[in-house]
């Protein structure tokens, strides 16, 4: 699969959520990508769908936990899906690379917190 085919793929599986079918498509599409210029994006997004399908896999996807993820993530992980395809300079994306990883690093920080 090429970089935009695989980009409008995870566009439209982010705008349709993350349950874990979705979930395990979209890492299949990032596993799947040949060639690409921005592999970084990919290594990061394989990693983070990886991560939620594991980090859930002896629970239900439905819990409170895994709401609270989603609505940390998915704003950012569509916004960089879109920034990918329109192909915004390598300084921005790497920006929002950091930002996300940072994010999903710290994302049960304020978990506690906030249930």
């Amino acid at each position: 699969m090429n970089e935009t085919d695989a980009l409008g793929s995870l566009g439209n599986l982010l705008d349709k959520g993350l349950p874990v079918d979705n979930l395990q498509k979209m890492l299949e599409v990032c596993e799947k990508v040949d060639k690409s210029d921005r592999p970084l994006v990919f290594f990061v997004l394989e990693h983070i769908f990886r991560d939620l399908l594991d980090g859930f896999s002896d629970r239900p996807l439905e819990s409170k936990e895994y709401e609270y993820a989603v609505s940390k993530l998915k704003t950012p992980l569509i916004d960089l899906v879109g920034q990918a395809r329109m192909k915004k300079s390598d300084r921005d994306l790497l920006r929002q690379l950091e930002d996300i990883v940072i994010l999903y690093d710290h994302l049960y920080d304020g978990y506690s917190k906030s249930s």
